[in-house]
């Protein structure tokens, strides 16, 4: 996953567990900078850091240059003020909402005394988001360094490696299942034409299949050829007849015809070749769907504990 660290540091322990992340993956990193910095010295630097935190303020942020779109992920890192996130993250994320939709997102806080996992908490509200991909909490890990905090940051760093394996994984099986679909949707074009796919993916719609290749496997061209000069809304009803049937007997095969719209606007010519082309398609695919029924079957027989 392509990662961005985002994070704001006052005195230097989250820009430590920042870079000991960035040694083990491979990650870009932002710095947010307030143009107006907070005292890092004295009883100010938490009264007024800790005030700005409680209210939730947003400061304005000095310029930066970010394109959220190429990323997959979005780490955040923080010192924790007053059982919160410090405000340069809020102003960040209100800035970039809709570049943070739909983005993994993990998290660390570094703390002196507590509050982290509240401030944590916080966060993932802000971000309306339910939970992170991983978080962590380290305590002061410059200027209390310890092998056990450097631990910590390791292990933070190996549940998103483990993340990364399993997303490439995902990512590679869904590349040849669509490369798979591709190459099947290529043959069917050449055999049965573009309106024979068309037709393909109507029925497939129609039918509630999210993959077309099942479906693909259960046609032949000559019906895919027979379907293809069928308009749209007799394939329509024709899959809601097959429906019909299964699910209310034999009323649902004639439940789709509206005998008053035809007998007043069509000849009974077109009364024929309707019905004839409206049983045909209905034939079709009837088998079609059938196939499918089998296909799912045998597959639930040879893998019972599918079912449970």
């Amino acid at each position: 996953m392509k990662t961005l660290i985002v994070y704001y540091s006052l005195e230097g322990n989250t820009e430590y567990a920042v870079n000991r992340i960035t040694q083990q993956i491979d990650a870009d990193t932002l710095r947010l900078v307030p143009v107006k910095p907070y005292k890092t010295k004295g009883l100010r630097k938490f009264l007024w850091g800790g005030r700005s935190a409680m209210m939730a303020e947003k400061p304005k942020l000095q310029k930066y240059d970010v394109d959220l779109f190429t990323y997959d992920r979005v780490i955040f890192g923080f010192p924790v003020w007053a059982s919160n996130f410090t405000p340069p993250l809020r102003t960040f994320i209100e800035e970039n909402r809709e570049g943070l939709e739909d983005m993994e997102i993990a998290a660390f806080a570094c703390q002196s005394g507590g509050g982290a996992e509240k401030a944590l908490a916080r966060l993932c509200k802000f971000l309306e988001i339910d939970e992170f991909e991983a978080e962590a909490v380290f305590i002061d890990p410059k200027s209390k360094q310890s092998a056990e905090t450097d631990e910590a940051i390791d292990d933070f760093c190996d549940e998103l490696i483990e993340n990364d394996v399993e997303y490439e994984d995902l990512e590679a099986e869904e590349f040849e299942a669509e490369e798979l679909e591709d190459d099947e949707l290529g043959r069917l074009q050449k055999l049965a034409g573009a309106a024979g796919v068309a037709a393909l993916k109507s029925i497939a719609s129609m039918a509630g299949l999210k993959e077309l290749s099942v479906l693909a496997d259960l046609v032949s061209v000559e019906d895919l050829k027979k379907l293809a000069g069928l308009p749209l809304p007799l394939l329509e009803k024709a899959v809601a007849s097959v429906k019909g049937l299964r699910n209310g007997g034999g009323k649902g095969f004639f439940s789709h015809w509206n005998y008053k719209k035809h007998a007043k606007f069509c000849t009974a010519v077109y009364l024929g070749l309707y019905a004839i082309d409206m049983t045909l398609s209905y034939i079709i695919i009837k088998k079609i769907l059938d196939r499918l029924d089998e296909k799912e079957d045998l597959k639930a027989a040879e893998d019972p504990a599918a079912e449970g």
